[in-house]
């Protein structure tokens, strides 16, 4: 059976839940979930350290965070009704003989057990708190621990003896014991996308103290990068006097969002709002505006490249071909596969992996780095202000200008232009959930309710046999110039 929830009708659905029965009396009783794991921490013990998640990611454990004690073993466990903490930080404060209190801490993994808290994990989760996903953080951390000769295992996140990492763990702890609170992520987060400093190595050199006060002294002098996103492409306003928006604000109706933001302080001419988009050839270089042909559109607010796709049905870049879901730990189900559009096409690109894979190998606009966009990439993409609609009079979502081919999204659907992102959520919580699924966000493009997000159930290769199709999806990949 094949499952969709949008946010708004998740939201409906669990209200509705909390209805009176009348039924036999029977009572709605909120499941609990838990959370546990270790602190891979030789000196803590369930006297000198308290363990919370981290809900405010401020890397201190916070009167309204519920701090637990270890137990006898190292372990912690939480319990909550709420399966947010999956997503959370979970910290270690840890006091130490010398008056040191270590602020150690794991990222949020979206799993119930296992969690292991040390010296290592805290360096990939500063990386996460500042903005990396958690795999490209534990995938830049293990290659450049690679690099330097430290043999480390296949994951950071589950080691528990400091085996080779002794001096990265100290190099950790004398850090930490320079830096405060408010600048703990960051300072960590610079240290590990680059564990070399002044010609010593954080993994395998003892750093003198002078070496560390001129490292915290360069990464304090760096500016400060924050990610910039989008206007929403809103330039009208509501006047209340006419059917049809207004160029000008209303002094009825103040404070509109075409008011305020880069659709009104910076707008660009060939967007005529604050998009700033750039067309680009099979190279990644730049061509003029109104250039006929192109690969690649840049996004230069967000740095990020999106391919361009295709009108011709035989193009491997057609803009409604279909793939099945795959990504890293998750292997696409049978029937999901024999539905691709590769099976049309007599190729072997059947799913989003191979994709991007392929992309990849042609250095589309020069890069070898496509991947499915995240949900909050591809939000921040649409360009509510776009008047353009599709031949059924759908209202679109991507700029028409830089983006004139856009995707139908589903066979089995109405056009809303739903396309795969790598942004997912587990089911095993879900008593209508199909054991093996997970549940996968797209953003409607097309439509009066463009930009609504909505949960697909995706079937697994665990997924027991015959149990139909999931879903199979067009996709727009993108890319990080310069990565």
């Amino acid at each position: 059976m094949k499952r969709h929830y949008s946010l708004i009708a998740s939201a409906l659905l669990l209200a509705g839940c909390g209805g009176s029965s009348s039924g036999g009396g029977a009572t709605n009783t909120a499941p609990t979930y838990s959370l546990s794991g270790q602190v891979a921490l030789a000196e803590a013990n369930s006297t000198n350290t308290k363990v919370c998640v981290d809900y405010n990611q401020n890397s201190r454990c916070d009167q309204t965070e519920s701090a637990i004690a270890l137990d006898s073993n190292g372990q912690f466990r939480f319990q909550s009704t709420s399966k947010t903490f999956y997503s959370r930080p979970v910290l270690a404060e840890v006091a130490l003989a010398d008056n040191q209190t270590l602020f150690l801490s794991t990222p949020g993994q979206s799993k119930e057990k296992g969690m292991v808290i040390n010296e290592v994990t805290s360096l990939i989760s500063a990386m996460v708190n500042e903005g990396s996903t958690l795999t490209v953080a534990k995938e830049k951390l293990q290659q450049q621990l690679t690099d330097a000769g430290v043999a480390v295992g296949d994951d950071l996140l589950t080691i528990s003896q400091p085996n080779g990492l002794e001096v990265l763990s100290d190099n950790v702890r004398r850090v930490l014991g320079k830096v405060n609170s408010h600048e703990q992520s960051r300072i960590l987060a610079q240290i590990a996308h680059q564990l070399q400093f002044a010609g010593q190595h954080f993994a395998t050199d003892a750093l003198s103290e002078q070496t560390i006060e001129q490292w915290l002294e360069a990464i304090r002098n760096q500016p400060v990068q924050r990610q910039v996103i989008n206007d929403t492409g809103v330039v009208k306003h509501f006047s209340g006097n006419s059917v049809s928006l207004e160029n000008a604000p209303s002094e009825h109706y103040p404070g509109q969002d075409a008011s305020f933001g880069f659709d009104r302080l910076d707008t660009q001419e060939s967007t005529q709002n604050g998009f700033k988009l750039v067309k680009l050839d099979g190279n990644g270089n730049p061509l003029p505006d109104d250039a006929e042909q192109w690969s690649c559109v840049q996004d230069l607010r967000t740095g990020l490249l999106w391919e361009n796709k295709s009108a011709d049905a035989q193009s491997l870049q057609y803009r409604d071909r279909i793939f099945t879901l795959k990504l890293p730990r998750f292997e696409p189900y049978a029937e999901d596969l024999a539905a691709s559009g590769c099976h049309d096409a007599g190729d072997n690109i059947c799913t989003t992996q191979d994709y991007a894979e392929q992309l990849s190998q042609q250095t589309l606009c020069g890069q070898t780095n496509w991947r499915l966009p995240t949900v909050q990439e591809f939000y921040n993409l649409i360009d509510f202000g776009e008047q353009s609609q599709t031949e059924t009079g759908q209202q679109k979502g991507l700029n028409q200008r830089y983006f004139p081919q856009q995707s139908l999204g589903h066979t089995d659907l109405d056009p809303y232009g739903y396309v795969w992102t790598s942004t997912v959520k587990f089911n095993q919580y879900n008593a209508y959930a199909t054991e093996g699924s997970i549940q996968s966000a797209a953003v409607r493009l097309l439509g009066e309710d463009r930009g609504q997000i909505e949960y697909f159930e995706i079937y697994s290769d665990m997924v027991a046999a015959d149990s139909g199709t999931s879903f199979q999806l067009p996709v727009r990949m993108v890319a990080a110039k310069g990565n």
